[in-house]
């Protein structure tokens, strides 16, 4: 048999997922944005390679005259499973761009975290780096998705 489980219900704690013993993955499925989108990770590890995260985020984003159209943000190792940053997701929906803008998410990103100290990094500092993070992700975006709709023109 086969069943689909939310990305959302997979991870159930640190180191628990809803695979039961007797299954495996045999795909990971998910919905292509319309038209031209962004899509980037960040990682920050106390080395480059192999390292297990202090803090990491991934993004996925559109613009759609000129508007955030589609984001979704998640970050991993500043809270007990994988968390979707939804009231920055939130934040952005439907607006214009700006380094206002970008700086409040970064904000609140911080505060969406539950992150523990350990070993690799304080509570304080996955607070502040998964701001950073979230913010030059969507920096990037921005900067991207832009440079997508300049090659696109044809008024030159």
């Amino acid at each position: 048999g086969s069943r689909e489980v939310a990305v959302d219900e997979f991870v159930a704690g640190p180191g628990i997922t809803t695979l039961r013993p007797d299954e495996v993955i045999s795909a990971i499925k998910f919905r292509r944005p319309a038209g031209e989108y962004y899509s980037g990770f960040a990682k920050v590890g106390l080395r480059n390679a192999l390292a297990i995260s202090v803090a990491n985020a991934a993004i996925v984003a559109s613009l759609k005259d000129g508007r955030f159209d589609h984001v979704r943000i998640a970050c991993g190792a500043v809270a007990p499973r994988p968390i979707r940053m939804r009231k920055v997701e939130d934040l952005l929906a439907g607006q214009e761009p700006s380094s206002d803008l970008i700086t409040q998410a970064g904000d609140i990103a911080k505060r969406e975290c539950e992150p523990i100290t350990d070993i690799r990094a304080s509570r304080d500092y996955r607070r502040r780096v998964a701001g950073v993070i979230v913010s030059r992700l969507i920096e990037n975006a921005c900067r991207k998705l832009a440079e997508y709709g300049k090659e696109g023109d044809t008024d030159a």
